[in-house]
């Protein structure tokens, strides 16, 4: 399996799959799309001074997490997260630590090395898939070099030339490993924070998780591309994991098919604009579901735009599961999309 790094508009770094032919973030930006598509609308302040329990499904190579444990640190939100992730390469969450953020604060920092620590911790992690995955992408680096070489050197490495990278992976493992040698710095308290990886399939996954969690974070590929984790059956699994009081499922997609499951599962469902960014935001409790779907958006989905894509048994190929929902389409009676847009007076992608 393949991945490339792809330099996104505001600094940070994002990667593209080989494999699903799709990046795994904006184009616009990575870190700035995990702020405005999932922590902002999950309004994490109202955690201040309290436990926060997370499910990150598609964790990637960690901005969500990152970014959510960065946000509370800069706000002083003093938050205590027990996270878990979902993620089906294992090796894309032995490099999240390897790739920064927008800024490389001293916050994101230590998250990196809480990051790094915790993968230490479960003897879970391979230098050699690590310096594979970046000696694949020289071309890239060396493009992004101004960048990627402050970060080396804000991190205390002497870094000269690129052909240098293994020697800097050796040195940033042990560095993290050693308890002997500590750099002064200002620190945010991540002890009680807590982070486990479920490397596999999420549809197995996630069969095995009994929590209840106040946020949910659905990061997975385009259901045009991938549509294993946008299924009727598998949504209807993490509306059961979501607290009823606090809980708030977030998603950039806007999807119709995945709004109109949301409702048949009694879940509030609405969108959070920002600067042209929109996401979805769904909760049983509608009181934080602060601008919830009407109107054209609501109607749109009892069209064929909403029929759901279905995979009885949790193991059917992307293939089958859009083969069957191109059949439930043809077979609908329900109106099409584009008539539906029509009606309206709008062009079909307009909201």
């Amino acid at each position: 399996m393949g991945y490339k790094f792809v330099k996104t508009d505001d600094g940070s770094v994002g990667l593209f799959d080989d494999e699903v032919n799709d990046i795994y973030h904006s184009s616009s930006g990575a870190y700035k799309e995990a702020l405005d598509k999932f922590i902002i609308p999950s309004q994490i302040n109202r955690f201040k001074n309290s436990k926060c329990r997370v499910l990150d499904i598609c964790y990637g190579i960690g901005y969500n997490t990152k970014a959510l444990i960065n946000y509370s640190a800069q706000n002083n939100l003093n938050i205590d997260f027990e996270i878990d992730a979902l993620e089906m390469n294992e090796e894309l969450i032995q490099i999240s630590p390897f790739i920064k953020l927008q800024k490389n604060s001293e916050i994101e920092n230590e998250t990196d090395k809480f990051i790094l620590n915790s993968i230490l911790k479960c003897q879970k992690i391979d230098l050699y898939k690590i310096k594979s995955i970046i000696n694949k992408n020289k071309n890239f680096l060396t493009f992004y070099k101004p960048n990627f070489e402050n970060i080396l050197q804000n991190h205390g490495y002497n870094y000269g030339v690129l052909d240098k990278i293994n020697a800097f992976l050796h040195n940033i493992y042990y560095h993290y490993k050693s308890i002997r040698y500590k750099i002064p710095q200002k620190t945010y308290n991540l002890n009680k924070t807590t982070l486990k990886w479920h490397v596999g399939d999420a549809r197995k996954s996630i069969l095995e998780l009994t929590n209840k969690y106040d946020l949910i974070f659905h990061d997975g590929f385009m259901a045009s591309k991938q549509p294993t984790l946008w299924t009727k059956e598998f949504l209807t699994i993490i509306c059961r994991l979501l607290n009823n009081n606090s809980g708030v499922i977030v998603s950039y997609s806007t999807a119709s098919p995945f709004r109109k499951t949301l409702i048949d599962n009694g879940l509030c469902v609405g969108k959070y604009y920002i600067e042209k960014i929109n996401s979805t935001v769904a909760s049983y409790n509608e009181n934080l579901v602060k601008y919830k779907l009407q109107g054209f958006e609501s109607d749109l989905l009892y069209t064929k735009a909403g029929i759901p894509y279905s995979d009885d048994n949790l193991s059917n190929s992307c293939e089958m599961i859009l083969q069957a929902r191109n059949i439930a389409l043809n077979n609908s009676n329900l109106e099409s999309t584009s008539q539906f847009y029509k009606r309206n007076g709008k062009k079909h992608g307009e909201c």
